[in-house]
């Protein structure tokens, strides 16, 4: 009896783990090869921002984790939606890079202050 309810268990966690394996393949499958425009350029664009030229490689990094964040982003739409106009919807409350963004705002405008 014991074995049989051992052998009943390990089906289970089995099953349970195949089961697991497939959704994170198909997760993978969906972020990694969808052929889809990365949106990040064009947030940055819409307020003049880049992460072009910048010598600093922890702003590399961060922009090389920014892209990871958008691609597997699960708000596109939302963010589609921001970048065609809406502005009843702030950026802070759906975009993985707000944190991102908002540095790199105040670093323009720092650098404007400077300049000017």
């Amino acid at each position: 009896m014991g074995t049989l309810v051992g052998a009943a268990v390990l089906a289970g966690v089995g099953t349970l783990g195949m089961v697991a394996g497939w959704a994170g393949y198909r997760l993978w499958r969906a972020v990694m090869l969808e052929q889809r425009s990365v949106l990040i350029h064009r947030v940055l664009e819409r307020d003049a921002l880049s992460l072009a030229g910048t010598g600093d490689t922890l702003q590399l990094a961060q922009g090389a984790i920014a892209i990871r964040r958008c691609v597997a982003c699960r708000e596109r739409e939302t963010c589609l939606a921001w970048l065609e106009g809406d502005d009843t919807i702030a950026f802070e409350r759906f975009c993985p890079n707000a944190g991102l963004i908002s540095e790199l705002r105040a670093d323009a405008r720092a650098a404007a202050r400077k300049s000017g």
